[in-house]
């Protein structure tokens, strides 16, 4: 069974022997190794073989995973393994709680390798113009099985820092970035646009809006297939509204839209839209 496929009580279960990490107690440089043993050893017994303490850097599955930490200080770490994905599970322990707290972990990729944005809050791993991998939309959850509030931000360097709102949490808090790589490549494009081409482009949906979607209806509605024909509908509506909102977002914030697309179905799964920096 999946880290994330838990339960209320086998989350608590799981991470509660991970706590014993009091703040004026905790080494400056690593977590107390019993702490982690008991970890696993318990971990082990509701998500199946292949969860372990991760004490110090490692390749695992082509990622060169590290223990974690949270506002520069090193926090229990356990990585586990299934046969298509690879989880860094982070623990939390009430020092890091009253406001967001952040987990950073470190660049895990293969050089030459990059995180880019998905729509869903999940990220795209691009290999050159390549979609070779996932990393699965941010999770946290509290030792009651609470979902807590979470995103993430990609650092300068690489680093994936996961942001996790521990406000009225009950600790442990555990959150996971579950990596999928290697398993498909998907040749992808992409379009960036100028300052300029921001205002010529939202101006354009705006004023033709309203008759875009009633073509997309049309052409959806072609589809003999009831659910073919609702997913249709849903993906091009979705897509319209997201190229909207950011163009708005962008012109508000002087950023301007970079999108990204692929031919043929995969552009379905891969396509997303996010703000960036201008080009000058």
């Amino acid at each position: 069974m999946a880290w994330r496929g838990l339960t209320a009580a086998a989350v608590a279960t799981a991470v509660a022997a991970t706590v014993a990490l009091p703040a004026q107690a905790r080494p400056a440089t690593q977590p107390r190794p019993d702490a982690l043993a008991t970890a696993t050893r318990v971990a082990e017994t509701v998500t199946g073989d292949g969860v372990r303490a991760l004490t110090a850097p490692e390749t695992t599955a082509g990622l060169a995973v590290r223990p974690a930490t949270a506002q520069g200080r090193p926090v229990p770490t356990l990585v586990h393994r299934s046969s298509r994905h690879v989880s860094v599970i982070a623990v939390l322990d009430a020092a890091h709680g009253g406001a967001a707290a952040t987990i950073d972990f470190a660049n895990a990729l293969p050089k030459g390798h990059q995180l880019e944005p998905a729509d869903d809050g999940s990220l795209i791993v691009v290999d050159g113009r390549t979609v070779v991998g996932t990393v699965a939309a941010p999770w946290a959850r509290d030792a009651r099985g609470r979902s807590l509030p979470t995103h993430y931000r990609l650092q300068a360097d690489g680093t994936l820092r996961q942001v996790v709102d521990t406000r009225g949490a009950t600790f442990p808090v555990v959150a996971d970035p579950k990596y999928s790589i290697g398993f498909y490549r998907v040749p992808v494009w992409y379009v960036e646009y100028y300052w300029s081409e921001m205002w010529r482009n939202k101006l354009i949906m705006d004023r033709y809006g309203a008759p875009v979607s009633a073509v997309v209806g049309a052409l959806c509605g072609k589809i003999p297939n009831a659910v073919a024909k609702a997913v249709c509908g849903y993906l091009m509506k979705r897509r319209y509204s997201t190229m909207k909102s950011q163009l708005d977002y962008g012109i508000a914030h002087k950023r301007c839209v970079k999108v990204r697309g692929a031919y043929g179905i995969a552009d379905f799964f891969v396509f997303s839209v996010w703000t960036k920096k201008c080009i000058k």
